[in-house]
This record gives C-alpha cells, sequence and structure tokens, in this order.
C-alpha cells in the first residue's frame, strides 16, 4: 500500500533565503500552458518501498525530479485536490513564459487523512527519478544494515498526479520543481 505522508517543506522569504515552513503539509501544484488543460498533482514524502513489492514500479525517465503516477479512474483524488486549492489562497501563482504555475500549501490535517486513505490503495509508477528512487532506497538499506534507524531516510519527497490526465510536457515539470519545489528539512 503507497504511504504518502504531510512534509516540513521551506519558501523564499522576503529576502530571497529559503525560510522552513512552520507545520507539515501537502504541496498542491498545478501547471498550465496557455489555454490547455490543468494539470493537478502535490507535493508530499513517500514511505520508499522495495520495487519487489509491488507498491512502486520502475517506469519512465531515470533523471530528473523524483514524480509518480496513481490510479484515480473515478476522478475521486483530483475533485479533492481542486476543492483544497479552493479552501486556501495560493503561495504562489506565476507565469513563466506561456506556462501559468501555481503553488498551495494544505495543512489541513483531515483533507491529509483524506488523501492518504485515497493513495494507501494505490500501486505508484515512476514517471521519472527512478535514479534517485534507486539511490533512496541503498542509502536506507545501508542505515538498516548498519543497524541505524533510517528516520527521514525511510521517505523519499516526490510529486505525484493521476494516471488519468494527460502529463505535461517533462521539461515544464522540472522547470515547475525547480521554481517551487520546496526543499526538505532533514
Amino acid at each position: 500500500m503507497a504511504a504518502v505522508y504531510a512534509w516540513t517543506g521551506s519558501h523564499r522569504g522576503p529576502d530571497g533565503q529559503r525560510v522552513a515552513d512552520r507545520w507539515p503539509g501537502l504541496y498542491l501544484c498545478t501547471v498550465q500552458r496557455e489555454e490547455g488543460p490543468v494539470f493537478w498533482g502535490f507535493m508530499g514524502r513517500v514511505l520508499l518501498e522495495p520495487f519487489a513489492t509491488g507498491v512502486v514500479r520502475p517506469g519512465g525517465r531515470a533523471d530528473g525530479p523524483v514524480w509518480a503516477s496513481y490510479p484515480d479512474p473515478k476522478g475521486i483524488t483530483a475533485r479533492r485536490l481542486q476543492n483544497l486549492a479552493g479552501t486556501v489562497r495560493p503561495r504562489e501563482d506565476r507565469t513563466v513564459g506561456p506556462d501559468r504555475l501555481r503553488l498551495w500549501v494544505i495543512n489541513d490535517t483531515l483533507a491529509i487523512a483524506a488523501l492518504q486513505e485515497d493513495l494507501a490503495p494505490a500501486v505508484l509508477t515512476l514517471l521519472q527519478g527512478e535514479t534517485a528512487y534507486r539511490e533512496a532506497l541503498q542509502r536506507r538499506k545501508a542505515l538498516l544494515q548498519a543497524g541505524r534507524f533510517p528516520g527521514e531516510a525511510e521517505y523519499l519527497p516526490m510529486l505525484l498526479s493521476a494516471q488519468e490526465q494527460a502529463e505535461p510536457d517533462p521539461a515544464v515539470l522540472s522547470a515547475f520543481l525547480n521554481t517551487f519545489g520546496p526543499s526538505v528539512r532533514e
């Protein structure tokens, strides 16, 4: 079962420096190219699972930020994300070239629990970032073999999106993650 958790990220303060967020959250994001469809996704921490368990499947590109898709055939999670976006103001709303990029931070524990429940039975498919995922698995395994508790190494921040929606251009998504991607506080 896919285990998705909130995480403590950071944002750019008025002086341009990274400032840690006060509370864990999920980072809801949208990308829209000109008048095209809106791509919905969110960033969170995912419990690392070896590929042999079948909870996370390899696939897609090896490089780039870690991005996985999940099944949402009835659109329940998609509607939940859209509703959540209407409950708080976006932290960021920018236009970069032909793309509108938006980011919301969701700290509502009930909303986070509902998304966790939605994704608990899901099998995640890596769309990109397989190399980073494998490296994280190796770090976790090395810590466990050394008799150390992995702590945050048990989890990997990643972008998650529904399989049923059209994927944005990977270059656009990478630009989004490089522009807005919260950094994890270790």
